[in-house]
């Protein structure tokens, strides 16, 4: 049985822990890093963390523009990525998000926590898969 790391190798990698911030650099379909993957883990014991991919310089917040073709055209959030214009950020429209979780409060995070879609190999692998890789710089 191949582990976590041998599977996900090619498609992301760990760049920083610190709680309550995990960071994951997205790989290109070329291995390059691409994007960087923010999830805040600020209240995990209640809540999904929050994800949004932000600039490999860690500065700024990405937005559709910025990544032309990874992500679908906003008006067609087609992957379930959505751009909020109030917050200037990317999210994910999926179970083990926060912001999932926040939009749609009828399917509970506590339903979802105790599950594989609860863990953070699961939240990680999820968002690069609803990112376009062959797409990425």
């Amino acid at each position: 049985m191949k582990s976590a790391q041998e599977i996900y190798k090619n498609i992301w990698k760990l760049r920083h822990v610190a709680f309550p911030t995990i960071l994951i650099d997205v790989l290109s379909s070329s291995g390059k890093s691409a994007l960087t993957l923010l999830l805040n883990l600020e209240n995990w014991d209640f809540l999904p963390p929050s994800a949004t991919l932000i600039s490999l310089n860690l500065r700024v917040k990405l937005i559709p523009e910025q990544v032309p073709g990874a992500i679908e055209d906003p008006k067609e959030p087609l992957n379930h990525i959505v751009y909020n214009k109030n917050k200037n950020s990317i999210w994910f429209c999926s179970p083990g998000f926060y912001e999932y979780h926040e939009h749609y409060p009828e399917d509970r995070w506590e339903h979802v926590r105790g599950t594989d879609q609860g863990t953070i190999t699961w939240i990680v692998e999820r968002a690069c898969s609803l990112i376009d890789r062959t797409k990425l710089p």
